[in-house]
C-alpha cells in the first residue's frame, strides 16, 4: 500500500476511535430531507399533451410524451425521463432525462437536465408556492447559453401542467412549450 493510502485509513480509524471515546454513537447513513416528499407528484408514468411554439428548436406543433419518474439513490433524488413521440408534426421529439433533489443547506431544490439536443443544464427552485413548482436553469444548447424556465403546477394528485420558457438575449421569457400531464 502506498505510505498516502495507510495515513489515509489510520486517520479514518483515529477518528471512528475518537468519537467513540467521547461516547457518540456513529451516526449512521443521512436520510432523504423531507422536503423530496414534495415531489411525488413526479413519480410514476403520465401521458402528455400539448404544444411547442416556433423556436430554434422547430417549428410550432403538438406534442405527445411519456413521462417516468422515480425516486432514486436511496431517496435523495428523483429521476425523470420525458420522451416525446416522433410524429409528422414532430420529426425531431425531445427526449430529455432530469436529476431533481433537494439542498438542505442551501434550502432549494436543485436539478440538472440532459436532452437529445446536447443540451445541458442546472437549475434551481426555493421550493413551491401554492400549486406552483418554478425551476429556474442555465442551459447550454449549440454553444450558447440561455435561461430556462420550467414552471410546474399541480392540479391534482395525478395531474401537472407544465409551462416551459426560454430567456432571450434581450432578457424577456417567451413560451417555449406547455403541456398537461396526467398519471
Amino acid at each position: 500500500m502506498k505510505p498516502r493510502t495507510i495515513l489515509t485509513i489510520l486517520f479514518i480509524l483515529s477518528s471512528i476511535g475518537f468519537a467513540e471515546a467521547a461516547g457518540e454513537p456513529p451516526a449512521g447513513p443521512p436520510k432523504p430531507p423531507a422536503e423530496m416528499a414534495q415531489l411525488k407528484i413526479f413519480e410514476g408514468v403520465a401521458k402528455c399533451t400539448g404544444s411547442q411554439s416556433v423556436s430554434d428548436l422547430g417549428p410550432e406543433h403538438p406534442t405527445a410524451a411519456v413521462v417516468r419518474g422515480r425516486s432514486d439513490i436511496g431517496g435523495f433524488e428523483v429521476i425523470i425521463r420525458y420522451n416525446e413521440r416522433k410524429t409528422k408534426d414532430n420529426p425531431s421529439p425531445i427526449l430529455a432525462l432530469y436529476v431533481i433533489g433537494y439542498d438542505a443547506s442551501a434550502k432549494q431544490f436543485v436539478s440538472t437536465r440532459f436532452d437529445n439536443f446536447g443540451g445541458q443544464g442546472s437549475g434551481t427552485a426555493p421550493g413551491w408556492a401554492s400549486d406552483k413548482l418554478t425551476l429556474t436553469s442555465d442551459y447550454v444548447v449549440g454553444g450558447k447559453k440561455l435561461g430556462l424556465r420550467d414552471t410546474f403546477t399541480k392540479k391534482s394528485d395525478t395531474e401537472v401542467d407544465h409551462l416551459g420558457e426560454i430567456q432571450g438575449s434581450d432578457g424577456k421569457w417567451t413560451t417555449l412549450d406547455q403541456e398537461t400531464c396526467k398519471r
